[in-house]
């Protein structure tokens, strides 16, 4: 993905938008910070492949631990000891 100032992309939007539409993707940073992506609209493009991949390993990962840690199961000591012990 292609890195473009704020300032360039406000100045050379259309042709932003035309090398878009050709499946390129853009990173618009401010002050050398991402702030945008600007990419191909369709399935999954407002984040990113990327990034919505990452999503949904992260969401899996956390679907496994909650069936590991049935935290609905614990009683209010349970749940107070364990905050206790996540504070050490």
């Amino acid at each position: 993905m292609k890195s473009i100032p704020v300032y360039e992309a406000k100045n050379k939007f259309s042709a932003l938008l035309a090398a878009v539409e050709k499946g390129e993707a853009f990173l618009v940073t401010r002050h050398g910070a991402p702030v945008a992506r600007i990419v191909p609209a369709g399935e999954g493009a407002a984040l990113g492949d990327e990034e919505l991949a990452r999503r949904r390993r992260a969401m899996q990962r956390l679907l496994a631990f909650r069936e590991e840690h049935p935290v609905a199961d614990w009683g209010a000591d349970e749940l107070r000891a364990a905050i206790e012990e996540g504070r050490d």
